[in-house]
């Protein structure tokens, strides 16, 4: 059985911290797609350089080319049957569908699960607070809560039939994912199978 797990949530909602506690807990299981790690890469050219704003030149680009090598680096790992656990926000309902389609056009059985991050409103909005005040200690402009606003206006809440699999982390509560993960990942095929 392959498994193909992704996070749906807000920017500084704990979907980097969660997959981090999970591939944790599960070492060895899942190879993770990072949006980080993707946003480093294109750092690295002018076209798609950083400027730590959403109203930046290279803002709708950069989120364009990360889209493009996220779907190409989730296709390539299904091809190689590697269960995938990916870390972006995934706010857009059909760039979701895409995703999970294109892994199961290519690995006949899989399993999807969706982690939906969704603690408190407030607590997202106190951290982009706090993450603007250290930018603006170190002489960059803020960015965190105009970022989280725009995200507000494009964020399609999952449901719990666009995967297999529907957990939803509060922000408090991450051993009972980790559970409800185990008796995922520990199920026999069979019991997967009906699922």
């Amino acid at each position: 059985m392959y498994y193909y797990l992704f996070t749906v949530g807000y920017s500084l909602s704990g979907k980097t911290w969660l997959v981090d506690k999970i591939k944790g807990s599960f070492p060895g299981k899942f190879e993770s797609v990072e949006t980080r790690s993707m946003h480093d890469f294109l750092n690295t050219m002018d076209l798609f350089k950083d400027d730590n704003t959403v109203d930046g030149t290279s803002y709708e680009i950069r989120q364009e080319a990360t889209y493009e090598l996220r779907k190409t680096m989730i296709e390539f790992l299904a091809k190689k049957a590697v269960n995938i656990i990916q870390d972006s926000g995934n706010q857009i309902k059909k760039d979701r569908q895409e995703r999970v389609g294109a892994v199961k056009d290519v690995v006949e059985y899989v399993k999807t699960i969706l982690i939906f991050v969704n603690p408190d409103m407030k607590v997202i909005e106190k951290r982009a607070i706090e993450a603007d005040k250290r930018l603006v200690e170190e002489g960059k402009l803020e960015t965190w809560v105009k970022l989280i606003e725009k995200q507000k206006e494009r964020m399609e809440v999952p449901t719990t039939s666009e995967a297999d699999y529907f957990l939803e982390y509060n922000g408090n509560d991450w051993e009972s994912v980790i559970s409800k993960l185990k008796n995922i990942l520990n199920a026999p095929v069979a019991q997967l199978e009906e699922h």
